[in-house]
């Protein structure tokens, strides 16, 4: 079964490309807050689930 391409105004796609890249600038601080040494974790580890959500 073939599937014709949808048709998605330019805005959109922008849009979603904006978004896609938040998200990805998001997840890629989150990651990097759990990668960084701590010896109190939690605020560190609150900020990585609030980024998270975010996204």
């Amino acid at each position: 079964m073939a599937y014709a391409d949808p048709v998605v105004p330019g805005a959109a796609v922008e849009h979603i490309s904006q978004m896609l890249t938040l998200a990805k600038s998001k997840h890629q601080e989150a990651m990097g807050l759990l990668g960084t040494p701590d010896p109190n974790a939690l605020p560190r580890l609150r900020e990585v689930l609030r980024l998270f959500e975010e996204g």
